[in-house]
């Protein structure tokens, strides 16, 4: 059991890896395209119509939930800490045995959503209107996709 858990942790840190390097490559673009857009509003008085949107509705959809299991397992996520610090560490651990599985629960929830809501708009074929046009479950898979990576990171902390 302890084999499997300890190759189910190294597998899972290779797909957050994997995940972070795409979070990492959508903020660069997201870097990329407003400079660029800044330069050729201000400079030539073009601007790029579609880096709003592209940058609102896919990158930064994508750099968030593709780094939330990294970041979770990081410790580096936002934490309400000022009564947990109070706490001594067996009441700590108590808390964090308590609060977990109904963390697991909750983001399994979101993912299944998450799941259904891009299987929908894939079906549906929904295009994500504006200056540029792409099927919308483009930028709706990246959420179930970060969080199954957290799913698994609650459930692999549950088991030990």
């Amino acid at each position: 059991m302890v084999k499997l858990l300890i190759g189910l942790h190294k597998a899972l840190r290779r797909l957050e890896a994997v995940a972070m390097a795409g979070a990492s490559l959508g903020l660069v673009w997201i870097m990329l395209i407003s400079v660029a857009d800044v330069v050729l509003r201000y400079v030539f008085r073009a601007p790029m119509a579609w880096s709003f949107q592209i940058t609102t509705e896919f990158l930064m959809i994508a750099a968030f939930f593709l780094a939330v299991s990294e970041t979770y397992r990081r410790r580096e996520h936002v934490a309400v800490t000022l009564l947990v610090r109070r706490l001594g560490a067996r009441t700590r651990n108590l808390a964090a045995l308590v609060t977990t599985p109904l963390t697991l629960a909750l983001f399994a929830a979101l993912c299944w959503i998450g799941i259904l809501e891009t299987g929908q708009a894939l079906s549906r074929n929904l295009v994500v209107f504006g200056a540029l046009q792409w099927p919308k479950w483009l930028s709706l898979v990246f959420m179930p996709l970060g969080i199954a990576l957290l799913v698994m990171r609650l459930a692999l902390e549950l088991l030990g």
